[in-house]
C-alpha cells in the first residue's frame, strides 16, 4: 500500500550543470610609469593580464624614471626625477591619494644632477634599498622602511654605484659600483657590510638564482659574467669554472635574465657592431651539483657545488636585421624570459631606425623566429607566461604606447595609451 500525504508529491530534480571552460588564469598586472616630460607629474598604469584594459592610474612625482616591486608584488616603487620615491599599493583599488612619497635626502659630494640621482631601487621583506652615487662621497646606498618609505640608515659602497642584486629570503644583498669595480655584500638582518668582492670592468647590471646560492654580475666593460657564490660570500670557488669567477659573453653586456626551472642564464649583449662580435644572446648553464644529482657525498644543501656544466655556453644567438641586403646589429636593451621555458624575448631600442622592435627567441632551437614591430625605440620589457598566451609588455621613452605582444602569434593584438612617454614596465608575475 502506497501512503502519501497532503503536499508530498515528490519528483526528481534536475540541476543544471555549468558548461566547464578554460582553467581561470591567476591575478596579475603589468605596471607602467610614465610621464609627459621629465618635469611633469608622472603617472603609474596597472592594466590587467586577461583583459588587457586599464583598471588604474594614479598621479605619481616629478617624472618617474625606475619601478621596483616589494618582495611579495603587492607594492610598488618609483624613483622621480624631483628626488622623491613614491610608495603604492598594487591594486585595483588605488587612489592617487593612496601613493606616498618621501623625499630622498640631498647629494652631499656634489649638487644633485640626473647623473647621480639614485639609479636603482630593489625590496627584501623588510627594507628598499637604494643605489645613488651622490648619497656618499663615493657612493652609497640608502635604505628605507615603511609606508610612506623612510630613510632608516645608510651605507658606503664603492665608487657609482648603479644597482643592487638580492632575491626573496636572500640573506644579504650585492650594490655593484661601476667606478671601483666591486660588489659591496650587505648583510639584510644586521644592515652590516660583510664582503667588498672584486668583479669585472664597470659591472652594470645582475642577477641572483632562485635558490640564492649563485649571484651573476655583468660586466659591461670586460664582456663577462662574474660569479659569486652567494653563500660563501666569496667569488665562486668551484672547479667547473677553471680559474674562476667569470664566464665570457659578447661585448658590452647589458642586461640578463634567468630560465630558473631550466638553469639557463640568458644575457644580452650589445657586441661591437663587426660580424665577429654582433649583439647577441648569450644563452648560460647554470645548473648545480644538488640540482642534478642526489649524491650526498659530493653534495651538500647547505654549500652545493657547481655541476660539470656549469658555466658552459649553450648557445650564442646573434641580434641582427637586414635591410637593402645588408645585415646590421640591433641595440639590445633588455632581456626577458618566459617562464614555461617556450621563448625569451628582447628589447631593441635601435636607434638609427624609425622604431625599435622586439627578437623573439625559441628556446626549444636557440634561434630568432621573428622581429616583431612595436612602437618607438624600446628601452624595458616584461613576460609573463599563460594559457593559451604569453604576453610581453614594451615600453619606449618616446612614445606614449604600452605595446602588448602575445606570445602565440608573437604578434601585437593589443596596446596601451600611457597618457605620457613610457619609462619602465614591469609584471607582478612571471
Amino acid at each position: 500500500m502506497l501512503l502519501s500525504g497532503c503536499g508530498e508529491t515528490y519528483r526528481p530534480v534536475v540541476s543544471a550543470i555549468n558548461p566547464v571552460g578554460p582553467a581561470a588564469q591567476p591575478q596579475k598586472y603589468a605596471v607602467a610609469i610614465s610621464s609627459a616630460s621629465p618635469t611633469s607629474d608622472g603617472l603609474v598604469t596597472i592594466v590587467d593580464y586577461s583583459g588587457d584594459s586599464i583598471l588604474i592610474t594614479a598621479t605619481l612625482g616629478e617624472g618617474p624614471y625606475y619601478l621596483g616591486f616589494g618582495s611579495n608584488n603587492t607594492e610598488g616603487y618609483t624613483l622621480n626625477t624631483d628626488g622623491s620615491v613614491n610608495s603604492f599599493g598594487i591594486s585595483t583599488s588605488l587612489l592617487s591619494s593612496q601613493i606616498l612619497s618621501s623625499t630622498l635626502l640631498p647629494c652631499t659630494n656634489t649638487p644633485c644632477t640626473t647623473a647621480n640621482l639614485p639609479s636603482s631601487i630593489v625590496s627584501t621583506s623588510a627594507y628598499q634599498w637604494i643605489t645613488q652615487p651622490g648619497r656618499a662621497t663615493a657612493g652609497g646606498i640608502a635604505i628605507l622602511k615603511g609606508a610612506p618609505t623612510a630613510l632608516v640608515e645608510e651605507q658606503p659602497t664603492g665608487t657609482n654605484p648603479v644597482y643592487t642584486i638580492t632575491q626573496s629570503g636572500a640573506q644579504r644583498v650585492y650594490v655593484l659600483s661601476k667606478g671601483s669595480n666591486t660588489a659591496t655584500a650587505i648583510e639584510t638582518a644586521t644592515i652590516t657590510t660583510s664582503n667588498v668582492i672584486p668583479v669585472g670592468t664597470s659591472p652594470i647590471y645582475g642577477i641572483m638564482s632562485s635558490d640564492t646560492n649563485r649571484t651573476f654580475v655583468l660586466n659591461n666593460g670586460s664582456a663577462n659574467v662574474t660569479v659569486i657564490n652567494s653563500q660563501e660570500n666569496a667569488l665562486d670557488s668551484n672547479t667547473a669554472l677553471g680559474t674562476g669567477s667569470t664566464i665570457a659573453v659578447g661585448s658590452k653586456p647589458i642586461w640578463a635574465d634567468m630560465y630558473y626551472s631550466g638553469n639557463e642564464l640568458l644575457v644580452a649583449s650589445q657586441g661591437s657592431n663587426t660580424t665577429t662580435d654582433p649583439a647577441s644572446v648569450t644563452i648560460i648553464n647554470t645548473a648545480l651539483c644538488n640540482n642534478t644529482t642526489t649524491n650526498t657525498t659530493i653534495c651538500s644543501s647547505t654549500d652545493p657545488t657547481d655541476s660539470t656544466q656549469f658555466g658552459q655556453t649553450i648557445a650564442k644567438i646573434p641580434l641582427t636585421y637586414v635591410s637593402g641586403g645588408v645585415t646590421y646589429n640591433h641595440v639590445p636593451s633588455e632581456i626577458c624570459v618566459l617562464q614555461d621555458g617556450s621563448k625569451a624575448y628582447v628589447a631593441n631600442t635601435d636607434p638609427t631606425l624609425p622604431n625599435g622592435s622586439v627578437s623573439s627567441i625559441d628556446l626549444t632551437t636557440d634561434t630568432v623566429i621573428s622581429t616583431i614591430p612595436v612602437a618607438g625605440h624600446p628601452t624595458t620589457i616584461a613576460c609573463t607566461s599563460g594559457t593559451p598566451t604569453g604576453k610581453v609588455y614594451v615600453t619606449a621613452p618616446d612614445s606614449f604606447t604600452l605595446s602588448i605582444i602575445y606570445s602565440q602569434t608573437d604578434t601585437v593584438p593589443s596596446t596601451i595609451n600611457l597618457q605620457g612617454y613610457g619609462a619602465m614596465v614591469r609584471t607582478t608575475a612571471q
